[in-house]
């Protein structure tokens, strides 16, 4: 958990910085300019993050154990897991901040309500089924679901 915390760490940041990019009257009211923006993020973020994503699978298993010793060899996959969920943040990191740019705080209650309700089953089935990997599963799969619902109702939002 202490990895993926550290691969969400500049989240914050980043919001932040998304968040006042969104407030600005343009954004507000102007449904093209907002999925334009969404889209230019996708496009230009995903440059970055997926090649990033690469790399952390590939050279996990060698880091992972050169800092933890070999008695966490069984984290690394639950950590490759966490870290696609991670980038998927990181590309999707606008949606929030759209939404509240078209005032849809409902929808996006109700996509964190689905996803937690998603998980929370996800993870009654999975977890004894597969153990540690399957909370991490069920949490890519909320991450996921939040993001793709949203990004579809922003793209075929008229």
């Amino acid at each position: 958990m202490k990895y993926y915390s550290l691969l969400l760490s500049m989240l914050p940041a980043i919001k932040t910085v998304l968040k006042v990019r969104t407030a600005k009257i343009d954004m507000v009211e102007s449904l093209d300019k907002q999925k334009v923006f969404f889209k230019k993020w996708i496009r230009h973020s995903s440059v970055i993050f997926i090649p990033l994503l690469i790399l952390i699978i590939l050279v996990s298993d060698y880091f992972m154990n050169l800092l933890n010793g070999p008695r966490y060899v069984q984290a690394i996959p639950v950590f490759k897991i966490l870290a696609v969920s991670a980038i998927f943040s990181y590309l999707f990191s606008p949606i929030a901040d759209v939404f509240r740019a078209m005032k849809k705080y409902s929808h996006l209650f109700c996509l964190g309500l689905a996803a937690l309700v998603v998980c929370f089953f996800m993870n009654i089935i999975l977890v004894p089924a597969i153990g540690i990997c399957g909370a991490a599963i069920a949490t890519l799969f909320s991450n996921l679901l939040i993001n793709a619902s949203a990004t579809i109702y922003i793209l075929i939002k008229r």
